[in-house]
């Protein structure tokens, strides 16, 4: 069994958003900004579409393939992880 993601965004600073135990395909968009962080370790199949703002942070890991431009402002962490 896998999650499917249609939109996620963790945007609130000191806050954080984590995807843990299944399968997670990304058919929307994955977002951080305003200080928020995102962290899914469990990517599968196509990565879509990233945007990374306004101090945001986004850890991604798992067995997925980069199919699109990421999108990332200046002050962010972006941190990409395999396996």
């Amino acid at each position: 069994m896998s999650v499917i993601n249609q939109g996620i965004s963790a945007d609130v600073a000191g806050g954080t958003i984590r995807s843990g135990g299944q399968a997670l395909a990304n058919q929307g968009v994955i977002q951080a900004a305003n200080g928020g962080q995102l962290d899914l370790p469990s990517l599968s199949s196509n990565l879509g579409q990233v945007s990374v703002w306004a101090g945001g942070t986004v850890s991604l890991s798992g067995a997925y393939t980069n199919n699109l431009v990421l999108n990332l402002a200046s002050n962010v962490v972006l941190c990409l992880g395999g396996l």
